[in-house]
């Protein structure tokens, strides 16, 4: 491992430090689903977000994802893997209507602000919900799934003809494999993407890409529209 990758590596792990993740340290291959790991983090999962370097990152992610989302006011908007609601707060502050976010999460599901907001505990690629949705928002989901193309079509499922949904990922690049390797120390094995890998996900799913912006060092943020 590269100076620079252990550099980073550590910073996360600073910024992540919760007594739930203290434990996973002593045993740091145990494998744990993403339910169980973020479950025991959900308590203090905002508060991660105002350390370093994810004070850095989440804000540029942030800015990204609310560029390409474009005009919100009003809508109501289908989120999924809400987590805490980091993103669910930021769409309510732009203007949308209602949020419906949903997270495999019971206790994440729990932390959603209670105000304009529908929270549903269940799997993104299963969830069945009556509407369909014009704005659809995932952020930091795919790499956790066990099959995002399942989960991408059942995305496209809830969209209209005319619906437009925002990808954020991480792709491959170095700060992509420092995020892979900090959360195999905590015992969770997730996915990395290629700018090509993606394309081909999200075309087979239903969903073309209108555009891409990269925030440094290792997101993808899409603007897909449904096909």
């Amino acid at each position: 491992m590269t100076t620079s990758l252990r550099r980073f590596r550590s910073m996360l792990d600073r910024s992540f430090r919760v007594p739930h993740c203290s434990r996973i340290e002593r045993e740091p291959m145990t494998d744990l689903t993403p339910e169980v790991h973020f479950s025991g983090i959900a308590k203090d999962y905002l508060s991660m977000a105002e350390r370093w370097p994810l004070s850095w990152i989440r804000p540029r992610e942030m800015r990204a994802v609310l560029e390409l989302a474009g005009d919100v006011s009003g809508r109501h908007i289908l989120e999924l893997g809400c987590g805490a609601g980091y993103y669910t707060r930021q769409l309510l502050a732009a203007g949308a209507g209602h949020v419906t976010a949903v997270d495999i999460s019971a206790a994440m599901v729990e932390a959603l602000p209670a105000k304009k907001v529908t929270g549903i505990v269940g799997d993104a690629a299963l969830i069945k919900i009556t509407e369909k949705y014009c704005h659809i928002l995932s952020t930091g989901m795919l790499e956790f799934v066990p099959d995002p193309a399942a989960a991408m079509s059942n995305a496209r499922h809830h969209a209209t003809d005319e619906g437009r949904m925002v990808v954020l990922m991480p792709e491959l690049t170095w700060g992509g494999r420092c995020y892979r390797l900090y959360h195999r120390r905590h015992g969770l094995n997730i996915r990395l993407f290629s700018e090509n890998e993606a394309r081909t996900l999200f075309e087979a799913s239903g969903w073309r890409i209108d555009a891409i912006r990269r925030v440094a060092p290792f997101t993808m943020v899409f603007a897909l529209r449904a096909i």
